[in-house]
């Protein structure tokens, strides 16, 4: 887990899974920046405890989530892929994480994950949904 600071960045080996051990680490000046990647076997045992827990974290502390994705939960596109791209995946790993980026699109519209503050990034797409630059500096 990443946690940067208008002072810098720090990474920091903890269990992801656990909001109480993040929770420590992070503070309202802090942004979580969620881009861990389980081994793809463990996708389904490990991606929804570490979506739980950011949203815990940023619920609890203030903090702001980045939550770095990927192409999976797209499948095969026929065209051009922009924020507004159907989700049409079948396959198990696109259809965990978007799970996953739900949950955090979820928080944040019901502002239960730091109101305005939880954003969903994908860095393969130069997504950014619910976050200004602003936001995440």
């Amino acid at each position: 887990m990443t946690i940067a600071t208008h002072s810098g960045a720090t990474t920091l080996v903890l269990d992801a899974c656990d909001p109480a051990t993040c929770a420590q680490a992070a503070t309202d000046d802090s942004t979580i920046f969620v881009c861990t990647n389980p081994p793809y076997t463990d996708w389904a045992a490990q991606w929804p405890p570490l979506f739980d827990a950011a949203i815990a974290v940023a619920s609890a502390t203030g903090t702001r989530i980045v939550v770095m994705g990927d192409l999976y939960p797209y499948e095969s596109p026929t065209g051009a892929m922009s924020k507004p791209s159907p989700e049409t995946t079948t396959e198990a790993k696109g259809l965990i994480r978007r799970a996953g980026w739900a949950k955090i699109s979820t928080a944040h519209d019901a502002g239960t994950s730091a109101p305005s503050r939880c954003a969903l990034a994908t860095t393969s797409l130069g997504i950014r949904l619910s976050a200004t630059q602003n936001e995440i500096q």
